[in-house]
């Protein structure tokens, strides 16, 4: 997770709700006030960086078999989407 949340950072953006490269803090510095508050709403809940693989497949670095893993959105994910796309939708990010 570390190298896809410095990568983000380079390109100047970041994960929600990372704590170590402005997530938490920064995140919604940019935006306006319905926003600011639409996203200060996700981090009153989602404790972690909204950072998820749904699915991850690879060969075994012994065996050489290959290996397939999927996991379903986490409940707090599928809130804090919802959430996002919902003030997205009603025009919080308008300028």
């Amino acid at each position: 997770t570390h190298q896809i949340r410095v990568h983000f950072r380079y390109v100047g953006r970041m994960i929600v709700g990372d704590p170590s490269y402005g997530g938490r803090s920064g995140y919604a510095a940019d935006l306006r006030p319905r926003g600011r508050k639409v996203v200060a709403g996700v981090l009153d809940y989602l404790e972690r960086q909204a950072l998820h693989a749904h699915r991850i497949e690879f060969k075994h670095p012994i065996t050489e078999e290959s290996l397939a893993f999927v996991a379903p959105e986490p409940p707090d994910m599928v809130r804090a989407l919802a959430e996002l796309r919902a003030g997205y939708e009603s025009g919080a990010w308008d300028s």
